[in-house]
């Protein structure tokens, strides 16, 4: 893929008709096509409406036109008024991404305006490369120990299908269209639009003044963040940020109108305002009409929302919109996330490695960052559901996936009483999958623990290093033991008559009485030598909690070390 290249813009402006024009010669329109609209306004429909009799009666141009549902948005340089207006909104530089405070106008946000990426270094190839058949994906290991946080190792051991088939829109700065790792993953380029300079080249484009660019490179790093996750999912790139960070309300409107039109099934906001706006919430409540997901970032000032997450409990779009904050690497609320009203959950947000324009990566920071990791885990649950029919079951499937205990201990200190206000937990990956109605896991199953059931006297042999057994059983075709309470403890053992070439999933049902504790577990894969070993981690499971590897036999190895 050779995307075209285009001449560097600060802030354009234009207006896609293409896809709402109707029969007969387009109005002549009072507002200059060279300068954004002072204000979209959102309009109830009757039955007469065209989108030409509207685009003559407000002197504007219609970016939404839904007649099923009732209403049409419009931008126009008239506050315009009468029983039809439901709402009269701001267009300039209306939204932003979270991590540009100017641009939202407050001075109180946590991260400085163009500190949201750090390190930026050479992208090494491979990471995610994502072998045929069930190969788990090669992820960077700068991301090792949040991954296994939110379960993504255990996540990928029993997934299936990686986000296949699931496409996702990217509603930001555009992308940089070149990078080796996001080429494979792109929509077809015929369906690529950006709305900032009115072309269907959404190249993430630092501008003419580079010294302006503090979001430059934001939404490749949001992308490499939901490929991470979801590997095998498809990235529709929609503009609509200026490297500055921000962008016109009726361009988000019409990205959001475009990418439901166009099949995606999940849309990334990583973008917000400190104003709600009844134009954006009706596009997203159709969006739900339609069953397509927004995962939108609740915001980096450290105390409300922003929009629209904070709007995500209104009935019309709730199940459908989550709001989402961010958690240190100790799991604590990071100190800029907003929290409250309309903050759904949290997932990591501070230092996560990912790609960068110009065959680059860095490490991000923001509740930008948080929201794609969420996006990303939508995509690979979405890929593993076997009926269609039950897409719309997972938002009720994610809500029951949360890790709860840690944070809230964190979130609801010193507000008992609001936990509703707070979010209802953690991002945690593999849960989600479980939660899925209908999940089946992957065939060739060996489950090393089971539900801490040991009550059958029958024994297994095991290695120890630097560990004693207090219990150790074999019972229904499972393994299990009990090791004492000391640090660092490990045994092994070997299975035997494995099948040549063949991939095994591991799971295991784990607990530690102690806290502050990773509980891993391993197993040779032969996909490289003997010597390497396949692991999966969860970090303090007080209450017992599934954990799973995977690893391959080869041609002349049929038992493995575990």
């Amino acid at each position: 893929m050779n995307p075209q290249l285009k001449s560097s813009t600060i802030f354009g402006f234009a207006l896609l008709t293409g896809l709402l024009s109707s029969c007969g010669t387009q109005p002549e329109i009072t507002t200059n096509s060279n300068e954004p609209a002072k204000y979209v306004i959102s309009v109830n429909l009757t039955k007469s409406d065209t989108i030409v009799s509207l685009e003559q009666q407000y002197q504007g141009r219609v970016n939404a036109f839904h007649p099923e549902a009732g209403f049409a948005i419009v931008s126009t340089n008239q506050a315009a008024q009468g029983f039809a207006v439901r709402s009269v909104s701001d267009n300039i530089d209306a939204l932003a991404n979270p991590e540009e405070a100017e641009a939202l106008g407050s001075s109180t946000w946590a991260s400085g305006s163009n500190m949201w990426a750090s390190g930026n270094s050479t992208w090494a190839s491979g990471w995610t490369v994502l072998g045929s058949g069930t190969t788990i994906p090669n992820l960077p290991t700068q991301n090792a120990e949040m991954f296994k946080r939110i379960g993504l190792p255990q996540a990928h051991a029993i997934a299936k299908n990686f986000g296949a088939g699931i496409k996702v829109a990217v509603i930001d700065t555009g992308l940089d269209l070149s990078h080796p790792a996001l080429v494979n993953n792109l929509a077809p380029s015929s369906e690529w639009r950006d709305y900032v300079d009115n072309d269907t080249v959404p190249n993430d484009d630092p501008g003419i003044n580079v010294s302006l660019a503090k979001a430059y490179g934001h939404g490749t790093a949001v992308s490499g963040i939901i490929l991470q996750i979801a590997p095998k999912a498809t990235i529709l790139p929609l503009r609509v940020l200026s490297p500055t960070g921000k962008g016109n309300l009726d361009n988000v409107v019409k990205a959001i109108d475009y990418a439901i039109l166009n099949g995606v099934q999940i849309i990334n906001l990583s973008l917000g305002s400190l104003k709600t706006n009844l134009s954006l919430n009706q596009e997203i409540a159709y969006a739900k009409t339609k069953g397509v997901y927004v995962i939108a970032a609740a915001g980096n000032n450290g105390k409300a929302a922003d929009y629209p997450a904070r709007d995500s409990l209104q009935d019309q779009m709730s199940g459908f919109l989550f709001g989402i904050g961010s958690i240190d690497d100790k799991e604590a609320l990071s100190s800029f996330s907003a929290r409250g009203e309309g903050v759904y959950a949290f997932a990591p947000g501070e230092k996560i490695y990912t790609l960068y324009p110009n065959n680059r990566v860095t490490y991000a920071t923001g509740t930008s960052f948080a929201t794609p990791l969420v996006t990303g885990a939508f995509a690979l649950a979405m890929s593993e559901l076997a009926n269609v029919a039950d897409r719309p079951q997972l938002g009720a499937a994610f809500g029951n996936s949360l890790e709860s205990d840690r944070i809230w201990a964190e979130l609801y200190s010193n507000n008992p009483t609001a936990v509703w206000a707070h979010g209802n937990g953690g991002l945690e990956i593999q849960r989600f999958l479980l939660k899925l109605p209908k999940f089946v896991m992957p065939s060739n199953q060996i489950n090393l623990l089971r539900n801490g059931d040991f009550e059958n006297s029958l024994s297994i042999d095991w290695n120890l290093t630097n560990s004693s057994i207090v219990t150790s059983q074999f019972k229904n075709g499972s393994h299990a033991l009990q090791l004492n309470s000391a640090l660092n403890q490990n045994a092994t053992s070997t299975l035997t008559g494995l099948l040549p070439n063949t991939t095994y999933t591991y799971l295991a049902w784990v607990k530690t009485a102690a806290t502050s504790r990773y509980v891993c577990i391993g197993a040779n894969d032969f996909t490289n030598d003997a010597a390497y070993f396949a692991h999966g981690c969860v970090y303090t499971p007080t209450n017992y909690t599934l954990v799973s590897t995977r690893f391959t036999t080869d041609a002349t190895h049929t038992s493995a070390i575990v």
